[in-house]
């Protein structure tokens, strides 16, 4: 990974530091390399930078949310968007872009000391606009990222190849009970979620899941069956990454109970896990 650490809290920096092609209103610049890993192809996908300023989260600007002026991205501070042409295979196309940040948007403010991103694989729909889709990749994080102020912080992102495609990654699937049954509608009462324990990709793929791949009633109307995207297995060199998998159900009406439990993915496996509510 080529990216800059951060290295001192004087105010000098951020008052004359200028990071190239951006202003003094926004002179830190965050980018880098995106692609497939390990087969290197452009993508398709949408990337959310939660930034924050001294532990509160700000948006590209530096404003806190509650500012009139704030401009956030749904819960993200900004969004950034590449190769919204390719499709859901990603392509091999020396011209389609591997980078991410290199324009105004990669530009913030010099408050902003550390960024939590996450990166979403997209298909356009027919309509116009996009959707997350698994066919090739999974998603992806880095936390915990310093940011050098006034300076260009690289930082590389790669989306995960599944398995069946030749990549590294595994998943967790399993059944949700409420009250011993099925869960009703869980398109809207169940949320899956997946953070990697991880601090940033040193090597291999730092996962995340933000949903579920596959969510539908099982067999009788029991139980509600579930499966994770494709989850990024070991890296540097581990034979497995941790993972806490988190499973919210919004019943009753206006609750969201949550549990949480610690899996370890590995490579072309599948674990399963059942949560009873």
């Amino acid at each position: 990974m080529d990216t800059n650490a951060k290295t001192g809290g004087s105010a000098s920096p951020r008052a004359t530091a200028l990071a190239p092609g951006c202003d003094s209103a926004h002179p830190t610049r965050l980018g880098g390399e995106i692609y497939g890993h390990p087969d290197h192809r452009a993508v398709n996908a949408l990337i959310g930078v939660d930034a924050k300023a001294d532990g509160v989260q700000v948006d590209r600007h530096g404003r806190r949310r509650g500012d009139p002026r704030a401009d956030f991205c749904a819960g993200y501070s900004w969004c950034i968007r590449v190769n919204p042409d390719v499709g859901p295979d990603g392509t091999s196309e020396p011209g389609a872009s591997r980078v991410w940040g290199a324009g105004q948007d990669g530009c913030c403010s010099a408050t902003i000391d550390e960024v939590f991103i996450e990166v979403y694989p997209q298909v356009q729909d027919e309509g116009g606009g996009f959707r997350t889709d698994f066919t090739r990749y999974g998603e992806a994080s880095h936390y915990y990222q310093p940011i050098d102020p006034g300076r260009s912080n690289r930082v590389l992102l790669r989306l995960p190849l599944r398995y069946e495609q030749g990549g590294n990654t595994g998943y967790v699937n399993g059944y949700v009970t409420y009250r011993g049954g099925a869960v009703p509608d869980p398109e809207r009462n169940l949320v899956i979620r997946a953070f990697s324990l991880g601090r940033g990709p040193e090597c291999g793929v730092e996962g995340f899941a933000a949903s579920a791949e596959k969510l539908r009633q099982g067999s009788a109307g029991t139980a509600t069956y579930y499966r994770t995207p494709p989850l990024a297995a070991g890296r540097c060199g581990a034979p497995f990454q941790g993972y806490s998998l988190q499973v919210t159900c919004k019943l009753p009406a206006g609750s969201n109970r949550r549990q949480i439990k610690h899996v370890d993915i590995v490579k072309a496996r599948g674990m399963r896990i059942d949560f009873a509510f």
